[in-house]
C-alpha cells in the first residue's frame, strides 16, 4: 500500500506524540516532587530547630531545678554558690552567666559572668519564665526559676543563654533558604540567620507575627522577609515554650517547580488534544477512504454490469448490422440504380456505418474491444480529424489545430484515437451554441521521466460545475437534451487513453470553458497491427478459392456466403465449431473464416485446432467484439475483421490472411 507524504508525516507524528506526552507528564511530576521535597525538607528543618532549642531550654530548666535544691544556695552561702555557678559555666558552653535575686529585699545576691538585668515580676517557688535580655554586652535568653532559701525567703535564680547558642541551630541562608529564625508568640526574634545582631529582640514581619500568634503548632505561609524577599515559610512550634521555628524558602525555589509543573501539564493537555485530533483525522481519513473504496467498488461493479450488458448488446447489434451493411453495400454498387436511388442507398449505408460507430463506443466502454496499438503520426491523425470535424461544424464555429515541433508519434489505435478527438471537438461545439473557437493542440511533455504527448481540446463554452465535472467520464452521463447525446463520448475518450497506457485530465470552470487533455505515451518503435479496418480498397484475390465459413448467426453466415460467392469462390458454411472441425478433418480449405463468439467452441478455439489439423492454414477471425483475455489465452495471431463490414473490407481481410 502506498502512502502520500502527508500520511507518512501524520503517522510519524502520531507515533512520536505518546513519547512527548510521557515526557511532559514525567517532567510535571518531577517538578511537583521537587517542590514537595523542598517543602518537606524545610518542615523537617523547622522541626529539628525547635526540637534542639527545646533541648537547650530543657537543660537550662534542669540546671535551675538542681540549683533550687542546692544547700549552698538555700543557706545563703554566697561564696560556695558562686563557686558552684562558676564550675557550671566552665563545664557548659550553653550558659554565659547566672544571677540570684532576693525577692523581699529586691536586691541581687550575686551575679556571675555577664549576667544582665532582668525585668518582670519575681517568680513563685517552682515557677519558671523565659525572657530576653538585650544589652551592649549581652544578647541573652534568660531562664528564671523561683525558689526559697533555708529561712523560707523567696528568691529567683537566673541562667543566661547567649542567643548565639540558638543561632547555631539555624541553617545558613543559602540557595534554597532565604532566612530562618526562632521567634516567640509575639513574633519577637530569639535568633535569626540574617542580621541576627540587629534583629535580636525585635519584631518580625506581619506574616511571621500572624504565624507566631496562630494556635496551630505547624503550618505554612507566604510573604516577604524584612529584607523584601518573597518567600514560602514553614514553621513548627515548641513543646515547652510558645516559640516557633520558621524556615523561609526562596519563592523562586517553589515558584519555578510550580510553574514548570503547570507548563508541563499544559503541554501534556495540548499534546493530548493534538493526539486526539490526529487520531480523529486518521479515523476520519480511514472512514473517508473506506467510503471512497466502497463507492469505487460499487461503481466498478455497476460499470462491470453495464459493460457486460452493453458489450453483449453491441455484439448482437453488430451481428444485426452485418447483413444490413452488406446488403446496402451491394445495393450501393448496383449499376441499375438511378441517381436518386443511389443517393438513398448511400445515405442508408452511411447511417448503418454511424450505427457501427455507436457500437464501437459501446464496446470501448465495455472494455471488450481491445485497441490495435500502432504507431500513429499525430499530424496526419489530426489532419484526418479536422477533415471529419469540418463537415460537422457550422459557420459560427471555427477549428484551429496545431502540433508543436518535435512532438513524437503516439502509440494508440488510430481509428479510436481519431474518434476520441472528434468526440471532444463535437462536445466543444455543443458547449458553444452561439459559436466560438475550438482549439486542438498536441505537444510533447515529460511524464514519469519518459516522453509523452498531450493532446488538448479547448473551448470557451459553458463549462462544468464541480458535480458535472466529477461525473463527466461516467458512461451514459450527459447534460445534453434528451436525444441529443448518448453520454458515451468522454467514456470512450477515457477508455482509449486507458488502453493506450495514458489518462485523461479535465479542467473546467462554469461559464469559462473546458480543457480536456489526453495524455498518451510516445511511440517507442513501430508496431504492426494484425487487424484489418472495416473500410478497405477491395484487393483482388487469386482465382476461385475453397472457403470454410463458421458462424452461429444464420444472417451473418448467409451475408458472408453471398459476398464470397459473388466473387466466384466455393463456400462451405457451418453453424458451430465442432461441425467445422469435422469438415476440416475431411478436407483442407484455402481459407478458414470463423466468428469469434460462438457457443461451445469459440472462433479462437476453432482456429487453434484447425492449425493442429492443417499447420499453417490461413485463417480470418471475424468478431462483433474482441474478448482480449480469451484471445490472449488462445494464442491466435491471425488477422481480425470487425463487424459490420463492407464487401471491400472483407476482400482486404481475406487478402491479408492469404498474404497476397
Amino acid at each position: 500500500m502506498k502512502y502520500d507524504r502527508s500520511s507518512v508525516w501524520l503517522f510519524l507524528l502520531i507515533a512520536a506524540l505518546p513519547f512527548f506526552l510521557f515526557m511532559s507528564f514525567r517532567y510535571a511530576f518531577v517538578a511537583q516532587n521537587e517542590q514537595r521535597e523542598l517543602q518537606r525538607r524545610a518542615y523537617t528543618d523547622s522541626q529539628l530547630i525547635i526540637a534542639r532549642s527545646d533541648a537547650v531550654l530543657s537543660e537550662a530548666l534542669a540546671v535551675s531545678k538542681a540549683f533550687a535544691v542546692d544547700e549552698a544556695i538555700r543557706s545563703g552561702n554566697a561564696r560556695t554558690a558562686v563557686t558552684q555557678v562558676r564550675d557550671l559555666l566552665a563545664a557548659s558552653t550553653r550558659f554565659s552567666g547566672a544571677a540570684l535575686d532576693d525577692n523581699q529585699s529586691q536586691r541581687r545576691l550575686f551575679a556571675e559572668a555577664g549576667a544582665g538585668a532582668v525585668t518582670g515580676p519575681y517568680l513563685l517557688p517552682g515557677a519558671y519564665r523565659v525572657t530576653l535580655v538585650k544589652t551592649p554586652t549581652c544578647h541573652c535568653v534568660v531562664v528564671s526559676r523561683g525558689l526559697v532559701d533555708s529561712s523560707g525567703n523567696p528568691q529567683t535564680l537566673h541562667l543566661y543563654i547567649p542567643n548565639t547558642t540558638f543561632l547555631r541551630l539555624l541553617p545558613v541562608a543559602q540557595n534554597q533558604y532565604a532566612v530562618s529564625a526562632i521567634a516567640d508568640r509575639q513574633g519577637v526574634f530569639i535568633a535569626r540567620s540574617l542580621m541576627d545582631n540587629e534583629r535580636f529582640g525585635t519584631i518580625g514581619s506581619p506574616h511571621l507575627r500572624r504565624a507566631s500568634a496562630a494556635l496551630t503548632r505547624q503550618g505554612n505561609y507566604s510573604g516577604k522577609t524584612l529584607e523584601g524577599v518573597k518567600n514560602y515559610t514553614t514553621f513548627a512550634g515548641s513543646d515547652i515554650t510558645d516559640w516557633k521555628a520558621h524556615v523561609a524558602l526562596k519563592a523562586q525555589r517553589i515558584d519555578d517547580p510550580a510553574m514548570a509543573f503547570r507548563v508541563a501539564i499544559g503541554v501534556a493537555v495540548l499534546l493530548s488534544l493534538l493526539l486526539a485530533l490526529l487520531l480523529y483525522l486518521v479515523a476520519r481519513r480511514q472512514i473517508d477512504s473506506t467510503r471512497a473504496l466502497t463507492r469505487r467498488i460499487q461503481e466498478t461493479q455497476k460499470l462491470e454490469a453495464l459493460g457486460q450488458l452493453t458489450g453483449g448488446m453491441a455484439h448482437d447489434f453488430n451481428n444485426l448490422l452485418t447483413p444490413i451493411v452488406g446488403a446496402l453495400d451491394r445495393l450501393n454498387r448496383s449499376p441499375n440504380l438511378d441517381v436518386r436511388e443511389k443517393r438513398f442507398a448511400k445515405g442508408a449505408l452511411e447511417s448503418a456505418e454511424r450505427a457501427a460507430t455507436l457500437t464501437s463506443q459501446l464496446l470501448s466502454f465495455s472494455r471488450r474491444q481491445k485497441l490495435e496499438i500502432i504507431v500513429v503520426d499525430i499530424v496526419r491523425a489530426l489532419e484526418d480529424v479536422a477533415d471529419l470535424a469540418g463537415q460537422s461544424l457550422e459557420v459560427r464555429h471555427m477549428l484551429n489545430w496545431s502540433v508543436e515541433p518535435g512532438t513524437p508519434p503516439i502509440a494508440t489505435d488510430k481509428v479510436q484515437f481519431e474518434l476520441a478527438i472528434l468526440n471532444l471537438i463535437l462536445n466543444a461545439r455543443d458547449s458553444m451554441p452561439a459559436g466560438g473557437m475550438v482549439e486542438v493542440r498536441a505537444a510533447r511533455i515529460d511524464f514519469k521521466g519518459q516522453p509523452w504527448v498531450a493532446v488538448s481540446v479547448t473551448d470557451s463554452g459553458s463549462g462544468m460545475d464541480a458535480d458535472t465535472l466529477r461525473r463527466a467520464q461516467e458512461p451514459f452521463f450527459t447534460t445534453k437534451p434528451q436525444g441529443a447525446g448518448t453520454g458515451l463520448g468522454l467514456a470512450q475518450v477515457a477508455e482509449v487513453a486507458r488502453q493506450s497506457g495514458g489518462h485523461v485530465e479535465i479542467d473546467s470552470t462554469l461559464g469559462q470553458g473546458t480543457i480536456v487533455r489526453m495524455i498518451l505515451p510516445a511511440a517507442a518503435a513501430a508496431a504492426v497491427s494484425v487487424s484489418v479496418p472495416a473500410a478497405g480498397r477491395g484487393r483482388n484475390l487469386p482465382g476461385a478459392l475453397k472457403l470454410l465459413i463458421v458462424d452461429d448467426n444464420a444472417d451473418v453466415r448467409e451475408t458472408l456466403v453471398q459476398m464470397v460467392e459473388s466473387d466466384g469462390h466455393r463456400v462451405e458454411s457451418v453453424a458451430d465449431g465442432r461441425t467445422a472441425l469435422a469438415a476440416l478433418s475431411n478436407r483442407k480449405p484455402d481459407l478458414l473464416l470463423a466468428d469469434f463468439a460462438m457457443p461451445g467452441l469459440s472462433g479462437a478455439d476453432v482456429i487453434a485446432r484447425a492449425n493442429e489439423i492443417h499447420p499453417g492454414l490461413p485463417c480470418l477471425l471475424i468478431t462483433g467484439y474482441w474478448d482480449s483475455e480469451s484471445l490472449a489465452v488462445s494464442g491466435v495471431t491471425c488477422p481480425i475483421l470487425r463487424k459490420p463490414f463492407t464487401h471491400d473490407a472483407l476482400r482486404d481481410a481475406m487478402a491479408a490472411a492469404l498474404e497476397v
